[in-house]
């Protein structure tokens, strides 16, 4: 008998990114540079532990505490497909800059720590959102470069919105005078323009107006020119 014609549409095979190997020279760097970070953490805070009348090992035990749920949260995202992330950018980017501004809102007692406001503190619990802020910073200039594509040197399409993008959470830092932060953010968005294939001339460009801004914030906030003495 001949075979009849079979209607079903054959399997596609679609690649799963949680189902790749993990970076295992990046993975490495990662762990290695975690306790590495431990030692440092020990051979700094032994001795004022001993001082408070604690142990010697209590700033390196809740140290390694972070980091064992800094682990999970590795191993979690490592099974979460990445792009998972390109829907959440807009929220996530949302949300860090409520909280930042949360931060302008709430009394001094609660938000200043030496000099600067970055911190929100109740009861017990207290974050600063600034860390929420480089990651979020990332995945969404991720998102929105990947939507450029060869207009991504240009000055009106590609530079002055991502100036505006990160110039409203650099704006924000320096109401804060929280000028290390803004350093760190500004320096995280110039490294991701620039593995989107950003302009060169725009990225001196950049950076030099980054280098200008910081000098001028450092100058203006004592706190600051004191950290930098």
């Amino acid at each position: 008998m001949q075979q009849g014609i079979s209607l079903r549409q054959p399997k596609t095979l679609v690649h799963d990114p949680t189902e790749s190997p993990p970076d295992y020279v990046l993975l490495a760097l990662v762990v290695g540079l975690s306790f590495f970070g431990l030692v440092m953490v020990f051979s700094s805070s032994f001795y004022l532990a001993i001082s408070q009348g604690l142990g010697a090992t209590y700033y390196v035990v809740r140290q390694a505490m972070w980091m064992l749920i800094g682990g999970a949260g590795l191993l979690i995202a490592q099974r979460t497909d990445y792009r998972f992330w390109r829907k959440m950018a807009l929220p996530l980017f949302g949300l860090t800059v409520a909280l930042l501004l949360l931060v302008l809102l709430l009394p001094d007692e609660l938000s200043e720590r030496g000099g600067a406001e970055r911190w929100i503190s109740f009861g017990g619990f207290q974050f600063q959102p600034t860390e929420i802020a480089k990651f979020s910073l990332i995945v969404y200039l991720a998102a929105w470069l990947m939507g450029r594509g060869d207009k991504l040197r240009s000055t009106t399409v590609g530079l002055l919105p991502f100036g505006l993008i990160v110039g409203v959470l650099i704006g924000i830092m320096a109401l804060q005078k929280n000028v290390s932060s803004a350093l760190i953010l500004t320096m995280i968005a110039i490294s991701v323009y620039f593995a989107a294939g950003a302009s060169l001339i725009h990225l001196g460009a950049g950076l030099a107006g980054a280098l200008g801004v910081g000098w001028l914030l450092v100058q203006a906030l004592p706190h600051a020119s004191r950290r930098i003495e």
